[in-house]
């Protein structure tokens, strides 16, 4: 019987309890702060802000919030950790406005964000193109070509187009393709979701 007292006594000192909580993953409050770029331009309170989470290079997860009368959205609890990142996306007038990475891994649990919008014009006139290069590559098969366009906005608003597509989309550049194209591919410098192809 000593002995298997003192077996009893060695296994409930050494062993853990099964009744442990596990340990909490890391979180964060995010705080974003979101301007209006243009002068006398409208309020941004009540505009819609996204906060897109990332996992090293991937996309796991999106929340959203309203702007304040302070002109911040806020997020609580947040996933946090050395891989973590954010990007604060505004919506104001309709159209989109990122903000840099803002990393998710500091140990003090807090990380802000700002986001400057625009109001939006369709007046396309403001827009202008500061250098247009087109290069041929001739291929086994097929010719390859690559146009880069620089497009300036000297104004202090953000240019939408007033034309519509079938789908009720605002056209702000359109680029005829050659007939029997492949193998589309754009610069990060663009919207994926703004890009369509008809």
């Amino acid at each position: 019987m000593r002995y298997l007292w003192i077996t009893t006594v060695f296994m409930a000192l050494f062993t853990p309890s099964s009744g442990n909580a596990a340990e909490a993953s890391p979180q964060a409050k995010v705080t974003v702060v979101v301007t209006n770029g243009t002068a006398n331009g409208t309020a941004v309170e009540g505009d819609e802000v996204k906060l897109l989470l990332y996992k090293g290079q991937e996309q796991i997860d999106s929340l959203s919030a309203k702007v304040g009368q302070d002109g911040k959205g806020v997020f609580e609890n947040v996933p946090a950790g050395q891989s973590m990142a954010a990007v604060a996306r505004a919506k104001h007038q309709n159209m989109a406005f990122n903000s840099q990475p803002v990393l998710l891994g500091s140990a003090s649990g807090e990380a802000s964000a700002s986001v400057q919008v625009f109001d939006v014009s369709a007046d396309t006139s403001k827009l202008s193109v500061g250098t247009h290069h087109i290069i041929v590559a001739a291929r086994s098969t097929s010719l390859e070509f690559k146009e880069f366009m620089q497009l300036r906005n000297p104004s202090d608003m953000a240019i939408t187009g007033s034309q519509r597509d079938d789908q009720n989309r605002p056209i702000v550049i359109a680029i005829r393709l050659p007939k029997g194209f492949r193998d589309l591919s754009t610069s990060s410098y663009l919207e994926q979701e703004a890009l369509v192809v008809t």
